[in-house]
C-alpha cells in the first residue's frame, strides 16, 4: 500500500474543508446578522400585527352596530357632499330618515352659519395654493354668507367655484392657460382641433366629469344642480332676481367647501 499517496490525498482533502470553511465564514456571519436582525425587528412586528388586528377588530364592532338603513337614500340625495365627516354623514342620515329632506337642510342651514367655521374656512383658502388668489373675495361671500345677505353671497360664491374649477383644469394641464380661455390642449400643450380644424372647446360639465370621474356625484350634482339653467344661469346674466334663499347659499357654501378639499387633494404632490 502507497502510504505517501493516501498521506498526500489526505492533507489535500484538510486544505479543501480548510478553504471551504474560510470561503462560508463570510455567509455564517451575515446568517447570525441576519438571524439578529429579525429578532430585533420581530417583537415590533408581532406588537403591530396585534394593534392592527385590534383595530380592524373595533372597525368590524363599529360597522355591525351602524344603523345603514336610509344611508343609500342619503348618498343619493347628499351624496356630493365628499368632504364632511362619516359621522356628520350619519347624523344627517338620521335626520333624513325620521324628519325628511327639508329638515336635513334646516340642520345644514343652521350648522353652516357657524361664525367659527365660516372664520376658520375663510383662513384655510388663504392656504391653499391654486385658489388663494381668490380668498380676498371669497372671504366677503362667506361674510355674506354669515350676516345672511344670501343675495350677495350667491353670485360670489357661484363665480368663484366655477373660477376654481377652470383653474384645476389649467393646473393639470387640460384647459389651455389664457385669459377666459375653455379650450381642450394635449399633452404637447397644444390646442385640440375638430376635424375642421377649430379648436375643442371644454363644457363645463364633462371638465367636472373629466377632472372627478363620471361616477362623481360632486361633478353630476354641480353640473345638474348648480351650474344649470335653473340656477347659475338665470342668476348671473341678471335675469333672476328672487334667489336669495338660505338654502341656496348654504349648499353653495358647502359646494365651495368640497371643491377646495379637491383641490387640496388634486393639487397635493
Amino acid at each position: 500500500m502507497d502510504f505517501d499517496a493516501i498521506d498526500r490525498l489526505r492533507k489535500q482533502l484538510a486544505f479543501q474543508q480548510a478553504s471551504i470553511a474560510k470561503a462560508l465564514a463570510p455567509m455564517e456571519l451575515v446568517s447570525k446578522q441576519f438571524a439578529q436582525q429579525i429578532a430585533q425587528i420581530q417583537a415590533p412586528m408581532q406588537q403591530f400585527a396585534k394593534n392592527y388586528a385590534e383595530s380592524i377588530s373595533k372597525i368590524v364592532d363599529f360597522a355591525k352596530n351602524i344603523d345603514w338603513e336610509g344611508f343609500d337614500e342619503f348618498e343619493k340625495e347628499f351624496g356630493w357632499l365628499e368632504a364632511i365627516t362619516m359621522t356628520y354623514a350619519f347624523k344627517l342620515k338620521d335626520v333624513l330618515k325620521s324628519e325628511g329632506k327639508e329638515a336635513v337642510w334646516d340642520k345644514l342651514i343652521e350648522d353652516l352659519n357657524d361664525a367659527k367655521f365660516l372664520d376658520e374656512f375663510s383662513t384655510e383658502i388663504e392656504g391653499v395654493g391654486l385658489v388663494k388668489g381668490r380668498a380676498h373675495i371669497t372671504k366677503k361671500a362667506l361674510e355674506h354668507h354669515k350676516n345672511k345677505d344670501y343675495i350677495s353671497s350667491i353670485p360670489l360664491i357661484l363665480s368663484q367655484i366655477e373660477g376654481i374649477v377652470w383653474d384645476l383644469g389649467i393646473y393639470k394641464k387640460i384647459v389651455e392657460d389664457q385669459p377666459n380661455s375653455k379650450y381642450k390642449i394635449d399633452t404637447n400643450g397644444r390646442c385640440v382641433l375638430d376635424s375642421r380644424r377649430k379648436k375643442i372647446q371644454w363644457r363645463f360639465g364633462e371638465l367636472l366629469q373629466y377632472i372627478f370621474g363620471k361616477e362623481s356625484k360632486l361633478a353630476n350634482h354641480t353640473e345638474e344642480n348648480v351650474y344649470s339653467k335653473e340656477l347659475r344661469h338665470p342668476i348671473l346674466h341678471g335675469r333672476q332676481t328672487d334667489y336669495g334663499e338660505a338654502q341656496n347659499s348654504t349648499m353653495l357654501v358647502l359646494l365651495l367647501y368640497t371643491m377646495v378639499e379637491k383641490v387640496k387633494d388634486e393639487t397635493r404632490s
